[in-house]
């Protein structure tokens, strides 16, 4: 469960520097046809040491958009590629507004347990379009320069700890409250306020103590197929030696 919510965090952190750093250009999409091959190529290669596949997985890998097989990749790929636009479009708007946009897209579906803008549990390419373009919103600032007050430093220490909280807690409160884990994930998925928040915290950190961190961009996108694609999730942990194709 722990494990979950630490995940969910650092992919936040990668897409968020991804679109920090990332350049956006045309030649993105030769990227993303490299990352379709690399896929394939897994799949074999997981196919040969498990010795179990489905007719499914063979469709996701060999046509991974219409089979929406790695959304996450698509997502950070599609924002990328209207990054300049987008930088253009941001500067129109004071800062502390566009965060608060952001606050509430993912803020509303925690608390109401609802999914009122489509953003669904994480994987998918509209979470990662939103946090891609949250990193071009902070590459348009000087992060390491920005004014943190007290207050500020006050609200960044409380999202770390509710972050936390919820994710050592919820897991018992859904217990008790409803005598089963349905609710046990609400907080720990990638469009949660509290994993939003505080993966925005580890990137403001980061940036403020110089780390300078590098993501290269085949790195960044294939640790985002990893994650997204739910065949190399499932073999790679639960690899099986029976052959089933159904």
């Amino acid at each position: 469960m722990h494990t979950v919510n630490f995940s969910n965090v650092i992919i936040g952190v990668l897409l968020i520097l991804i679109g920090y750093q990332i350049k956006g250009n045309i030649k993105l999409i030769k990227k993303y046809v490299y990352i379709c091959v690399v896929n394939l190529l897994i799949f074999i290669g997981l196919f040969l040491w498990t010795r179990s596949f489905t007719i499914q997985n063979l469709y996701d890998a060999v046509l991974p958009i219409t089979r929406n097989t790695y959304p996450i990749v698509l997502g950070a790929i599609s924002a990328l590629l209207i990054k300049d636009k987008l930088k253009n479009c941001f500067k129109k708007y004071r800062f502390p507004v566009i965060l608060s946009g952001y606050a509430i897209v993912f803020t509303l579906p925690s608390i109401f347990n609802k999914d009122i803008f489509g953003i669904g549990n994480g994987n998918n390419a509209i979470t990662a379009f939103l946090l891609v373009t949250l990193g071009i919103v902070f590459s348009n600032v000087e992060v390491d320069k920005l004014h943190i007050d007290k207050k500020v430093i006050t609200i960044l220490s409380m999202s770390v700890m509710l972050n936390i909280i919820l994710a050592f807690s919820m897991p018992f409160i859904s217990w008790r409250i409803r005598g089963d884990f349905s609710t046990a994930y609400r907080f720990n998925v990638l469009t949660s306020i509290s994993v939003v928040a505080m993966s925005v915290v580890i990137f403001i950190v980061g940036q403020r103590l110089k780390l300078n961190i590098k993501i290269p961009e085949y790195t960044g996108l294939l640790v985002l197929l990893a994650y997204s694609n739910n065949f190399i999730v499932e073999k790679t942990v639960n690899g099986s030696i029976s052959l089933k194709v159904v």
